[in-house]
């Protein structure tokens, strides 16, 4: 599939299904041994069984949107940045419409050669886009030759680039939620840079800047670590401060200093085995040890009450919100996707009729059931074993 084939990632469909149509996918891609992944806007990234590419689906159809893909990340800003086997690069936008196709040419060094065709823009040039630094939310990184060049997707120009240093020399590269950008060097020198990479100079000896799931950040200086909010102003200063990554809970939202922990949203101390999911004006989506449940606030008789309403169980690995509408879980092989809002009942419902109508045939195979099996696992407070489907059948 060429890029003039490709007209869009097809977002506009995605908003539009249902979870009937992620069940389908992900069950087909299951039983194929396929490893799936969920990107937010609601995308799912399938890489077959001893593949070296993958192939990129709306859940609305079993046709792919694109093939033949080598890599790809999606910004926290929208942007959305895949590479394809023949060595081009394409940058979309955060409505899914191609912005440019970028094709690395050795011999033109920083040359920048702009053609328009089919209108997509197209450039050849020596910049070669990075994957080796991963950004989270509007920065991209090229190399020419040893150089390393910065630049941001909402308005990427190869002829307007931030020479940050030499590629060989950058240890480590992230960006926030206000387009901060944080460079570590191998000499130990780090530097932080605003949104129009202008250098902020911190006030005190810099070793390393760990950016949290919010977008504020900790400088650290040896054993004391300064605390600054997304925009970089200063907030207070915390000694023998720990971040230990195998502890943290949903990206980065929780540090520890000590024996307590803290949430990055409000800094105030918590109970980190409880996570707020998703928030909305009627109540929120929490996590708490493999349970998934929502809080309704509402008032009754003139009192104000909470209720607690359950989603899921025996929940691991991470939870993932899907276009603000679905909730994503399970592993690689066995992804599993529930829609938002709905109670536990009627996502049971639900199943249950898909199963009975939506799926061909007069039974299941083997692999399907054990799909469904583990998907109605996690709609149980109980484990469903093997044993126990057999006892069952013998009462």
């Amino acid at each position: 599939m060429c890029v003039e084939e490709v007209k869009s990632l097809e977002l506009e469909t995605c908003s539009m299904a249902k979870a009937q149509d992620y069940w389908k996918l992900l069950k087909k891609f299951s039983i194929e041994n396929s490893v799936a992944k969920l990107v937010p806007n609601g995308l799912i990234l399938q890489i077959g069984e001893n593949s070296t590419s993958a192939s990129l689906y709306s859940p609305m159809s079993f046709k792919p949107v694109m093939e033949k893909i080598t890599f790809l990340y999606f910004l926290e800003s929208g942007y959305a940045i895949i590479a394809l086997e023949d060595e081009s690069v394409l940058l979309f936008t955060p409505k899914g419409n191609i912005k440019m196709k970028f094709i690395y040419k050795k011999d033109y060094f920083t040359n920048v050669n702009k053609t328009v065709k089919n209108g997509v823009v197209r450039y050849c040039s020596g910049y070669m886009l990075l994957t080796k630094f991963i950004f989270s939310y509007n920065t991209i990184a090229v190399r020419c030759q040893n150089k390393c060049y910065l630049g941001k997707a909402n308005k990427f120009d190869l002829k307007k680039l931030f020479y940050v240093g030499e590629y060989d020399d950058i240890v480590e590269m992230q960006d926030n939620k206000e387009g901060l950008v944080y460079v570590r060097f191998s000499d130990g020198r780090v530097k932080l840079f605003n949104k129009e990479f202008k250098e902020i100079l911190l006030n005190n000896t810099v070793s390393k800047i760990v950016f949290l799931e919010n977008g504020d950040f900790f400088a650290f200086n040896k054993k004391v670590a300064y605390l600054y909010n997304k925009k970089g102003n200063f907030v207070q200063k915390k000694e023998e401060v720990l971040i230990d990554e195998k502890n943290v809970l949903y990206k980065n939202r929780f540090y520890q200093i000590g024996e307590k922990t803290f949430d990055c949203r409000t800094h105030k101390e918590c109970e980190k085995n409880l996570v707020s999911c998703l928030e909305k004006s009627d109540g929120t989506l929490y996590y708490e040890k493999g349970q998934v449940f929502w809080t309704y606030n509402f008032k009754k008789i003139g009192l104000e009450k909470v209720r607690f309403e359950d989603v899921l169980f025996n929940v691991e690995g991470h939870l993932m919100i899907v276009n603000k509408k679905f909730l994503a879980f399970g592993k690689e092989r066995k992804v599993f996707v529930v829609e938002i809002g709905k109670s536990l009942e009627e996502t049971k419902a639900l199943l249950k009729d898909f199963i009975e109508n939506d799926i061909k045939g007069d039974d299941l195979d083997l692999e399907t059931f054990d799909y469904f099996r583990e998907f109605c696992s996690h709609l149980k407070r109980e484990k469903i074993s093997l044993k126990g489907i057999l006892c069952k059948e013998l009462i």
